[in-house]
């Protein structure tokens, strides 16, 4: 048997780009390189790139990129044009209005969501009773189901099993990479859709938000920091966006643990507000789990131009 040797090289670079005439480093989250696992057979010999940019470089990307492999499998499966039929021939329910939500909000507190995602991946049965808890004790007006499975353990099931049981609207959160996905979400009886624009970017933001408009799905756009939400409304102001996005979720993380912190949200809340309202954008502040959500505190956002508060814990000044 012939004997075949490996000649692996390590190729060093750096690829952190800096934000012109500024010396913070820009955090982009790149989609799954084609290069990963490429080797090239000469004769006996393994000829490889070992590339510290073929793994990914936080929790965020390490998850876009298996989205991106667990989607092709399903796409394989199903196509786009099966899952339009899938879809057309369902008993899929109306979609309930989410921006009717913020229409008949005048009071001095931001409005409630609360965010459901499971425990563990035998956490089957707690959805819909959270979900109903939420809306009839602690008065939340749409419920955010986290369907992300390979972190958070989510499923699509837990769209429906939650629509099947409160009145207000569901929303899928998920990560988002292909518009096959808003078809899925959309059988699953969602009403609304969470896109993160630090993995679209804002090209396929509003593309993916105009495809989301088509299915019925009121589009939630998710922003990280102060240079995405500049580039979103500066999209708003001329229009680019087609008059299709409408809400906003400011939810500054860690990329690693994909923890909201609250005080970065906040900046970006004081510094953009007003001319988010200017442009009839409503905003949305997503609360760090430890953070219960009270009157004070949906009064202080409120002041500050958060339309709405996400959390995901029941309020700590209600009984229920």
């Amino acid at each position: 048997m012939p004997l075949r040797l490996s000649w692996i090289v390590s190729l060093r670079c750096n690829h952190s780009e800096r934000s012109e005439g500024s010396n913070e480093a820009v955090d982009q989250i790149r989609r799954r390189s084609i290069r990963n696992g490429r080797q090239v057979f000469a004769e006996n010999v393994v000829w490889g790139v070992e590339n510290p940019e073929d793994k990914p470089r936080n929790l965020l990307e390490e998850l876009v990129w298996a989205k991106e492999r667990e989607i092709e499998v399903r796409r394989q499966r199903m196509p786009l044009f099966l899952m339009k039929s899938r879809l057309e021939k369902s008993d899929v329910a109306p979609v309930r209005d989410l921006n009717s939500v913020f229409w008949d909000s005048a009071g001095p507190e931001s409005v409630l969501f609360f965010q459901y995602q499971r425990c563990s991946p035998e956490d089957t049965e707690s959805a819909p009773i959270l979900a109903n808890v939420a809306e009839e004790k602690n008065d939340a007006r749409a419920v955010v189901v986290n369907a992300e499975s390979r972190r958070f353990y989510g499923s699509y099931e837990d769209i429906r099993r939650v629509h099947e049981v409160v009145r207000c609207p569901v929303i899928c959160k998920d990560i988002f990479v292909y518009p096959w996905q808003l078809y899925d979400a959309r059988f699953y009886q969602a009403d609304a859709c969470v896109l993160i624009m630090k993995v679209l970017g804002l090209k396929d933001t509003l593309y993916f938000a105009k495809a989301s408009v088509a299915l019925g799905m009121a589009p939630i756009i998710e922003v990280h920091d102060a240079a995405e939400l500049d580039a979103l409304l500066t999209a708003k102001r001329q229009h680019s966006d087609d008059g299709r996005i409408s809400i906003l979720l400011l939810a500054k993380r860690d990329l690693d643990s994909l923890v909201p912190m609250l005080s970065d949200s906040e900046a970006l809340l004081e510094r953009f507000a007003p001319e988010a309202r200017r442009l009839g954008l409503r905003v949305i502040v997503e609360l760090p789990r430890e953070h219960a959500p009270n009157a004070s505190l949906l009064r202080g956002l409120r002041e500050r131009g958060a339309d709405a508060v996400l959390a995901s814990t029941m309020r700590d000044d209600r009984a229920l």
